[in-house]
């Protein structure tokens, strides 16, 4: 496809060259994508041009994606029938197909001008790589003149049935993120105690939870809705930079850990652990929602990147749409159990294994507070200036303090350069370390192949980081970006790292 493409755009520049008739608007801009208006001796067509490695989506996106759509409203003197898409290319992600467009395309329109045209064009869709920016334009041409202008990039109308399921996914996948792991291990033996309990109180349980974990999103929608009114850079699990939120977290998760191996019994813990004359309480299950729900936003996962641009980057209703869809979704698995509480039955009996059980949580709660814990100590020794250092690995690879400014210059030295923003507090930032970015493997490579890395830490607030992850519309972390002499721009990665993806991303950019 590509190949005939550039073909296209080579007659329809031939043709700009030796006939006069033809005109073409100025661009006009979103993130990673352009689009102008091109007319050839009265045939009108859309050029849509993406950043390299992006993609746009055919009108039928296939399993995911959002359609690329063309809205002529408000034209005069020009008749449309239909636009004409051209041939896509099949893109297979996480074995999820789609039918989108490398690089753009050209759009043939198939209409008529007429003796005093004036075309005004409404291009909406989403530009895609590894995460999905919604792309909203305004063009415009009329015959003698020619007037383009960028409309905003998101609003209420960009949202579709598409990014409900995204924010829904997200939110399900919260719940096997490692965040969250101890405290829904509780809420499994929650759910085997309900085995053989009558049917109503069983669901009411389950309802609470529920509950709890889509009041906790509708809770972070509204702060986030209140700090965006007010003009304060927002993402996602940023509340883990505050002192006091850990601290308060690193206290309530090591009282229940003590609760669990029976050191005492307070009220409160008994709720959670359903434990005591409090046991199965509809105030303990609710809790529990919350608590999941505040160590989950510590978590950023691929599918929660788009669901929360398209929310940090949205209006008022938009900030709520997504994070009431992404409560519902981390809640659906309790939902369904409300739905038809028999679904219990096929859990385990309880039984004595339950007190081994209990203890195995106990740790891992434990273990969630000793984490927290090492957050809030670093928290509280880092100054504002404190400087990274440099820390030398067993290939002496050098992690450098992040310094933007230096990018540019490095790359044209013909230095790769890469990127990793991370925070104490970030279990996937930690994750990708240890599985990847410490491994012998790509610290070789890093060494061999003379990388520049550079970390940039969000433990505590840093305002230059957010800002500066945000020209990639990106609202959380881990957030990791390689630059070469061939990608000056960056190339993004997931937030999952990969050894492959980053070896890849190392050789594309040489």
């Amino acid at each position: 496809m590509r190949f005939s493409f550039w073909i296209f755009l080579s007659i329809l520049l031939f043709a700009n060259a030796a006939n006069a008739s033809f005109v073409q608007s100025d661009w006009a801009s979103s993130d990673n994508v352009k689009a102008r208006i091109l007319i050839d001796n009265s045939e009108v067509s859309v050029e849509v041009k993406t950043d390299p490695d992006w993609h746009i989506y055919y009108k039928d996106p296939g399993e995911a994606g959002w359609a690329t759509e063309f809205d002529f409203s408000g034209s005069r003197d020009f008749e449309v029938q239909e636009v004409i898409y051209p041939e896509y290319e099949l893109h297979e992600e996480y074995g999820i197909k789609t039918n989108v467009y490398h690089g753009g395309a050209i759009f043939p329109v198939d209409g008529k001008l007429g003796a005093k045209p004036y075309i005004n064009l409404n291009l909406k869709g989403a530009v895609c790589n590894q995460i999905c920016v919604p792309f909203d334009m305004q063009l415009s041409w009329e015959a003698g003149e020619i007037a383009v202008e960028a409309g905003e990039n998101v609003n209420a109308e960009s949202f579709n049935f598409s990014i409900i399921i995204t924010a829904f996914l997200a939110g399900l996948l919260l719940n096997i993120m490692p965040c969250v792991l101890p405290v829904l291990s509780l809420k499994v033996l929650s759910v085997i105690k309900q085995v053989g309990k009558e049917r109503a109180h069983a669901r009411m349980n389950f309802l609470s939870t529920s509950a709890g974990i889509i009041t906790s999103f509708l809770v972070l929608a509204a702060g986030t809705a209140i700090l965006k009114s007010a003009g304060h850079n927002l993402g996602w699990g940023l509340h883990f930079q505050s002192p006091i939120f850990v601290g308060l977290l690193t206290l309530v998760t090591f009282i229940f850990a003590l609760s669990l191996f029976g050191v005492f019994h307070l009220r409160v813990p008994s709720w959670i652990s359903d434990s005591g004359v409090h046991k199965d309480s509809m105030v303990g299950n609710f809790l529990a929602g919350v608590l999941a729900t505040l160590l989950g936003t510590a978590c950023t996962a691929p599918v929660l990147v788009t669901a929360v641009s398209f929310a940090l980057a949205g209006s008022v209703f938009d900030i709520f749409l997504i994070f009431t869809i992404m409560g519902v979704g981390m809640a659906f698995p309790y939902l369904l159990f409300a739905a038809n509480p028999n679904f219990a039955n096929f859990l385990p009996k309880p039984g004595k294994w339950m007190n081994t059980a209990k203890q195995i949580l106990g740790l891992l709660l434990l273990l969630t507070s000793l984490w927290l814990g090492s957050i809030l100590y670093g928290q509280l020794v880092m100054t504002e200036t404190s400087p990274m250092g440099e820390a030398k690995t067993t290939e002496e690879v050098i992690w450098y303090e992040f310094d933007e400014e230096k990018i540019p210059e490095l790359v044209e030295q013909g230095k790769v350069v890469f990127v990793d923003i991370t925070a104490s507090w970030c279990v996937n930032c930690q994750a990708n370390k240890i599985r990847v970015l410490a491994t012998d493997e790509i610290e070789e490579i890093f060494a061999q192949k003379d990388v520049i890395t550079m970390r940039g830490d969000m433990t505590k607030p840093q305002k230059h980081l957010l800002e500066y992850i945000k020209k990639y519309n990106r609202y959380g972390i881990p957030f990791n970006a390689v630059y070469g002499t061939s990608a000056p721009e960056g190339i993004l990665l997931e937030p999952l790292l990969s050894k492959d993806a980053v070896k890849a991303a190392v050789e594309k950019a040489r």
